[in-house]
């Protein structure tokens, strides 16, 4: 009887767990974002050793996304951005590292 009460308790503890709450990552923000608006026009990322900032342009619709985490367990963060849509990169927006 012990036994069981300690299962249906684990069970139902771990039902609570969605994976999207064990995330180390943005990638569920990611993949939302992409299966709302598509792919972005322009990806802009940093990585540095666990920190890692990913800013997706969607410059037609006048939105940017950026995702921050450091590899801990939910330590997505996102900022949204808000700008006059254009058909290419302002020139006011720094170019991308490397581009």
């Amino acid at each position: 009887m012990k036994k069981r009460y300690i299962t249906l308790l684990l069970a139902a503890t771990l039902a609570g767990c969605g994976a999207e709450q064990l995330s180390v990552d943005c990638s569920y923000q990611m993949d939302d974002l992409r299966d709302e608006l598509g792919p972005p026009q322009d990806i802009v990322g940093v990585d540095y050793g666990p920190y890692h900032s990913y800013t997706y342009w969607y410059w037609r619709e006048g939105f940017a996304r950026t995702f921050t985490w450091d590899g801990g367990y939910n330590s997505c963060e996102t900022v949204d951005q808000n700008f006059p849509p254009s058909d290419q990169r302002p020139e006011t927006i720094p170019a991308a590292p490397g581009a």
